[in-house]
This record gives C-alpha cells, structure tokens and sequence, in this order.
C-alpha cells in the first residue's frame, strides 16, 4: 500500500475517534463533579440536605469509579465523615452501596464512628457494615431501616 494511503487511512480513524468520547475524560469529569458537590455540602448548613445531584450520582452505578473516600479539600472531611456528623443515616447507606470504605480516615486522623457524635442509629449501622463486610455476598441491602428519610427529587 502506498504511503499516501496509509496517511490518509490513520487520519480517517483518528478522525473517526475525534468524535467519539473518551472514558477518562468522562472519569475526570465525573469525579470532579463530586468533589464539586462535596465541597457544596460539606460548606451548606448542618441542617441541609445533601445536594439533589450527590444523591443521583450515588444512586447510579457509575458511582463505584469514583474514589468516595477522597478528604475534601477544605477540611479534610470524608462523605462518610460529614453525613456521619450530620447523622444523615439515609446518605451513609448510599455512600457505602456506592462503594464508600468504612475504615476511611479524615485529615486529622478520626473515624467515621468518631465524629457520628452520640447517634446510636449511625454508629450501630456502621458496626454492622463492619461486622458484615468481611462476608462473602455481602450486601448492604441486608441491612433494613425504617422511617428514614428519602431523597427523591418531586
């Protein structure tokens, strides 16, 4: 084959993937998103709920790529540490189905359990996350929670 041809070949397939687009970019946008909406929550008010778009990013599978135990840039703080401290028991569960670690570690060293406070609901769900995690087939839809709070967008 002519060089001309091969030329031209590349440079209709790389044309072809100009349009296309690219999974570590749409990662990158993706995780930046949710250190965008992070720092929105971990800077709302303690009574606030999460922002509309955590929620949705949590519940969808392509949460599992991100890394949802990265300390925010601010405070050091974790998801798992701010909906802790809030006793959000409603986005601790999601956090953790979306693939959170609960042995994470803020900037100062402290423990999901450490900064829960004096809420029995959150520490008792973290123990048995704990406890259960090591199980084969684990899943925390096993554990089940009534009267909590639900996060749909109406």
């Amino acid at each position: 084959m002519p060089l001309a041809w091969t030329v031209l070949l590349l440079l209709l397939g790389a044309a072809a993937d100009f349009g296309r687009p690219n999974p570590a970019d749409s990662r990158q946008i993706l995780d930046a998103k949710f250190i965008s909406l992070l720092h929105t929550y971990v800077l709302s008010q303690p009574t606030a709920p999460p922002p509309p778009e955590l929620i949705t990013i949590l519940e969808t599978p392509r949460a599992r790529l991100l890394d949802l135990s990265q300390q925010e840039q601010t405070n050091g703080t974790t998801l798992l540490h701010e909906a802790a401290r809030r006793k959000d028991l409603r986005l601790v569960e999601l956090a953790i189905r979306a693939g959170a670690d609960v042995f994470c570690r803020d900037r100062r060293g402290r423990s999901i359990n450490d900064v829960a406070g004096k809420d029995d609901r959150v520490k008792v769900f973290l123990r048995q996350c704990k406890h259960r995690s090591s199980l084969p087939g684990f899943q925390v839809a096993h554990i089940v929670h009534r009267h909590e709070p639900q996060y749909r967008a109406h």
